[in-house]
């Protein structure tokens, strides 16, 4: 799959583009070459000065909706699509078991959900919470009045400065044990703030007693 793949995209954007293998990804991903790089780019950004350049950018400026409203975002992460599941029946039974533990402690008009863009994930195996427009990157959501973000792996859970950030992945059943560790270890990796990993749903309930209470206790 992965050659076939490699080939139709050297046909469409032309034969420098390569592919590469990424830790936390079962598929191959489209690479750009350091040879090409070396030979056409003027000049290359690295983290570290990326992150330099950052330091003062404020992103808040550029937000498209208003997110103050919710208390908690969900970012789903098209696992089924991208071949992270096994089994797709086992999976979703306990996304809804995670979503009915959530709804029981926060109205519905509370919690947001964010799907990934392009890909075809089931709206409908979740109906807790309002869905948010899916072509708005992740980062343009966040918001101070956000208590909670949620996933399983998303990148959009990284990226986060302020509020709390867990990551359902001990929750729900990947395709094997090595592929949740390595995913595991890439979040942890570029995190911008702590992600919490709630080993059972007791534990994952108990943070959202916590946060509730303490959501209370500001008002």
């Amino acid at each position: 799959k992965d050659l076939v793949s490699l080939a139709i995209m050297k046909l469409t954007y032309g034969r420098n583009l390569g592919m590469v293998k990424h830790p936390a990804y079962l598929r191959g991903l489209p690479y750009i070459s350091d040879n090409f790089i070396a030979l056409k780019v003027d000049k290359v950004i690295d983290l570290e000065e990326g992150n330099k350049m950052m330091v003062d950018f404020d992103l808040g400026r550029f937000n498209m909706l208003d997110t103050s409203g919710y208390s908690i975002i969900y970012f789903d992460d098209s696992l089924v699509e991208t071949g992270y599941v096994a089994d797709k029946d086992i999976f979703w039974r306990e996304l809804s078991d995670i979503f009915d533990i959530l709804s029981s402690h926060f109205p519905p008009d509370k919690i947001a959900r964010k799907y990934h863009p392009f890909l075809t994930t089931d709206k409908a195996i979740i109906r807790v919470g309002e869905v948010l427009p899916d072509f708005i990157p992740a980062e343009l959501l966040y918001n101070k009045n956000v208590k909670l973000y949620l996933s399983v792996a998303s990148n959009s859970i990284v990226n986060v400065e302020e509020g709390k950030v867990v990551s359902l992945i001990n929750l729900v059943t990947l395709s094997n044990g090595e592929l949740t560790k390595r995913t595991k270890e890439s979040l942890i990796q570029r995190s911008h703030s702590e992600i919490l990993f709630p080993q059972s749903l007791d534990e994952f309930e108990r943070i959202l007693i916590d946060l509730k209470g303490q959501s209370d206790l500001k008002r």
